[in-house]
This record gives structure tokens, C-alpha cells and sequence, in this order.
């Protein structure tokens, strides 16, 4: 069995193979052939200084580009986001594509 790891924004697979290294430890253990592949987003993310340590050692990526927001902007408004009819059409808006 192969997983796929993809962090959040703010973050990297450092970081994200860290916070998951004791589920990873539990299903290795196991001794089925399973195997964990972790990426990142090619963006550069800095978060809001406030947040700096909550996010692990920089660098910081996410996978979408967000035109012309800070990244306390984008923190709100992934933080504030409302659910929308499915998966699509929430990244639909978060990127502002046309439908």
C-alpha cells in the first residue's frame, strides 16, 4: 500500500514527515509492503510572524499561488472559508477560476 502525503500551506514535508513519523511507525510495523511519499507545494509561504513557530522550520510552501494576498490574508481566508457544495467548487473559489 502506497500514501501520498501532502501537507498544508505554511508548511513542508520536513516538517509534515515529523508530525506523522508515529502512524507511520504503527503501520510499518505491521509488515505489509506500505510506503509513505512525502511532497510539497512549489510556492514559496512564509507565514505571519505570529505564527512562526507554529509551523515548523522554514521554508514554507503551498501548492496554490494566491495573486496579491499577504500571508496573513491567506491564513483568514483558508481559516474563515465556508464549505461549498464539493471539493471542486471550494477550490474553485479559493482560486477565483471561472466554473
Amino acid at each position: 500500500m502506497k500514501f501520498l502525503c501532502l501537507p498544508g500551506a505554511f508548511t513542508s514535508a520536513e516538517t509534515f514527515k515529523i508530525q506523522l513519523q508515529p502512524l507511520v511507525k504503527a503501520l510499518q510495523q505491521g509488515g505489509d509492503d506500505i510506503t509513505f511519499h512525502f511532497t510539497q507545494g512549489p510556492i514559496p509561504a512564509p507565514p505571519p510572524p505570529e505564527f512562526q513557530t507554529f509551523f515548523g522550520n522554514p521554508p514554507h510552501w503551498r501548492f496554490i499561488a494566491l495573486e496579491g494576498e499577504s500571508s496573513m490574508e491567506a491564513l483568514d481566508k483558508h481559516r474563515n472559508f465556508c464549505a461549498q457544495e464539493d471539493p471542486e467548487e471550494s477550490v474553485r473559489k479559493i482560486v477565483q477560476c471561472p466554473g
